[in-house]
């Protein structure tokens, strides 16, 4: 997360033009490892950058946090007591040791959501991005992909999940659900297959 103030005056032209530049220079994505102060650079440097109508914009950074604290979801520890989430803008899951160090473990391409253990000590990833948008099985630095579809159909992206005492993989598949379009569902997935 970064924070910055900006000053934005119009000298021909619209405030909302201003504003208009000032949001499609704010569409920097979260670089895996990138601290927050070179993310606020590189932002900085494209709100100043040619603003248009002969506009003035200021920028400074005034605040800033590790890059691995934006957007952190699904929460899961492993037999170790480390801490792994998920950073769905960078599709990172991220492993956070107990003495407080922070890197990625792995990166789905897509965007991870939830995780959950395996008693094997594998992890399992819930995922609802265009490509992956099922559950996967993360072990040994590879990722397999155990559902991805019901039916015939491709499911609408796995949210959460959770295993069983026998273990049995429970998950939600929501995205793009509602009450006016309820397409998703709740699956279960037997350790059989």
């Amino acid at each position: 997360l970064v924070v910055i103030a900006f000053d934005a005056r119009p000298i021909k032209g619209s405030s909302n033009q201003i504003i208009d530049h000032v949001a499609a220079r704010l569409s920097l994505r979260t670089v895996p490892n990138m601290d927050g102060k070179a993310a606020g650079k590189a932002i900085v440097r494209k709100l100043t950058a040619k603003p248009p109508y002969g506009a003035k914009v200021t920028a400074q950074i005034v605040g800033s946090t590790p890059w691995w604290t934006t957007d952190p979801e699904g929460p899961a520890f492993d037999q170790d007591g480390n801490l792994y989430f998920v950073n769905w803008l960078s599709s990172a899951i991220v492993r956070l040791t107990p003495g407080g160090m922070a890197s990625e473990f792995f990166n789905t391409g897509g965007i991870p959501a939830g995780l959950a253990f395996h008693r094997d000590g594998s992890l399992y990833v819930a995922d609802e991005g265009d490509e992956i948008h099922g559950v996967l099985r993360v072990a040994n630095g590879q990722a397999t992909i155990l559902v991805n579809d019901f039916e015939g159909q491709p499911l609408n992206g796995a949210n959460d999940l959770v295993f069983d005492e026998t273990g049995i993989l429970y998950f939600s598949d929501p995205w793009r659900s509602s009450a006016e379009n309820p397409v998703g569902g709740f699956y279960r997935l037997f350790p059989d297959g």
